[in-house]
């Protein structure tokens, strides 16, 4: 899979994403992030951020989740910080 830029993505494909990986690599990319300022800002490890994000990590703990969607929704604007939020509520809803 091609790597996007910030520029190349699109604000309400956050919104159709299907997994959680992909939801926060585009979201993570779209604040201008790389896997590594973002695991920093949260506090995590690198490896749990690229393990997610590839879909090696098929259920990340909540916590975790919740400390990587804090970092990086304080870097999103607006409109794409809410349907950022939205499609991640939407993602744990389904999980229970």
């Amino acid at each position: 899979m091609a790597r996007r830029t910030a520029s190349e993505i699109d604000p309400n494909r956050l919104a159709q994403s299907g997994s959680l990986g992909t939801l926060l690599g585009d979201a993570r990319r779209y604040a201008g992030l790389s896997q590594q300022s973002l695991a920093h800002s949260a506090g995590v490890s690198i490896g749990s951020v690229a393990k997610i994000e590839a879909g090696r990590s098929p259920e990340p703990g909540f916590f975790l989740v919740a400390r990587l969607a804090a970092a990086l929704s304080t870097r999103l604007p607006g409109k794409v910080k809410q349907e950022f939020t939205d499609s991640l509520y939407r993602y744990f809803e389904a999980a229970r």
